[in-house]
């Protein structure tokens, strides 16, 4: 007995396929545009990157004080001064054993 071989599916037409890559193409674009536009703003306020921000600002902060204001550990606090937002710089000083940073 033969076996009937099923009906093959039907491809849609390269063009069309071309055109729906190109704009999904376009559309992961113009979101990647938007990602960044929103990221050189500065960081959304009361994400922990602006309180660290506001911590860093004027005088500075300890970093005992910064850890027990965001709840961070000193390793998660150390990583988070070397990116921060917008280019900025955290400067270090040392005194009496105690290590503050401050905005540079």
């Amino acid at each position: 007995m033969a076996t009937k071989k099923k009906p093959a599916a039907k491809k849609a037409p390269a063009k069309k396929k071309a055109a729906a890559k190109t704009a999904a193409a376009k559309r992961k674009a113009s979101a990647k545009t938007t990602a960044n536009a929103d990221q050189a703003k500065g960081p959304r306020a009361g994400s922990k990157t602006a309180m660290l921000l506001d911590l860093l600002s004027g005088k500075g902060s300890t970093v005992e004080k910064m850890c027990e204001a965001l709840g961070w550990q000193g390793h998660t606090l150390r990583a988070a001064l070397t990116r921060l937002p917008n280019g900025a710089k955290a400067e270090r000083t040392r005194e009496d054993g105690v290590t503050s940073y401050k905005l540079a």
